[in-house]
């Protein structure tokens, strides 16, 4: 009888700085990774699957970053049973050979078809510990957290949103706010940013984690990634939605109002969001 594999696309990455974790697969030469392979065949040294994999009959577990020419974009996780063999390499050679491709279908679909706005949500608060451990939170984080991708199965397991860890484990290992954050989409079809920082004081040790709705532009710097924008494109795209006309573009950039036309023509083609297509030349 076969392995079994059951294999699940996430848009948002894995827990702190467990084995295999997909924050650090986005980032590393190879995409792609198992627990087996990382744990030496000793699976209980990933805390996650002896947490809260192991309790539910999961065997190995391989992942590969989505990842293309301008980032990554989301990840394939594959599970096997705890009765069936672990991942061989030809199996993680093969995920990491989809993972260009899927990468540039997510970034394309990630602004997503557009939705009625959702009202405005309220700033939320939590509070970890140094092992990642809820201590506290607001009553709008917890309606944050009900919208974020995956959140009854995160629930189910007894885990946050998987996207809160690594953020949190930035902040603990010291980095500043420019990298410890994320931005996703959440499934009402807003956008949703996730800061951390680590506390001072009586709760040194601590880490804030706060979701919030993002400005402007910080949306748009995501935007610009996924539709791949220029740098010059997006200075024109920012004083496009600013209001200016061609002509002013044009002196504002020191370029002539035929250039100006030009990188707007590439912006229109690139498929970009209604509020760009629909701005005053």
């Amino acid at each position: 009888m076969p392995p079994t594999i059951v294999c699940v696309i996430s848009k948002n990455p894995g827990a702190g700085d467990d084995f295999a974790a997909k924050h650090v697969l986005a980032r590393r030469a190879s995409p792609a990774a198992s627990l087996n392979e990382e744990t030496d065949g000793d699976l209980a040294r990933s805390p996650r699957w002896d947490e809260v994999l192991r309790p539910v009959g999961i065997g190995d577990v391989a992942v590969v970053a989505c990842r293309d020419a301008l980032g990554c974009w989301g990840w394939i996780e594959a599970y096997r049973d705890r009765a069936d063999p672990p991942f061989e390499d030809e199996d993680l050679d093969l995920l990491a050979s989809l993972g260009p491709s899927l990468g540039s279908a997510l970034r394309r679909r990630a602004f997503g078809a557009r939705r009625a706005h959702p009202l405005e949500q309220p700033q939320g608060v939590l509070v970890l510990d140094g092992n990642m451990a809820l201590r506290s939170w607001t009553a709008a984080a917890r309606a944050w957290m009900d919208v974020l991708p995956a959140a009854r199965l995160n629930a189910a397991w007894g885990i946050l949103p998987t996207i809160i860890y690594p953020a949190a484990t930035l902040a603990r290992s010291g980095a500043g706010a420019d990298r410890a954050h994320a931005l996703l989409r959440a499934v009402d079809g807003r956008w949703a940013m996730i800061e951390a920082a680590c506390l001072e004081g009586a709760r040194d040790g601590d880490i804030a984690v706060t979701l919030r709705s993002p400005t402007p532009a910080e949306t748009f710097r995501l935007l610009g990634r996924i539709y791949a924008f220029s740098s010059r494109e997006r200075e024109l795209v920012t004083l496009l939605v600013a209001g200016l006309d061609t002509r002013t573009i044009g002196e504002r950039l020191h370029i002539s109002p035929y250039t100006v036309q030009d990188h707007l023509k590439s912006v229109f083609a690139s498929d970009a969001p209604a509020p760009f297509r629909s701005a005053s030349l």
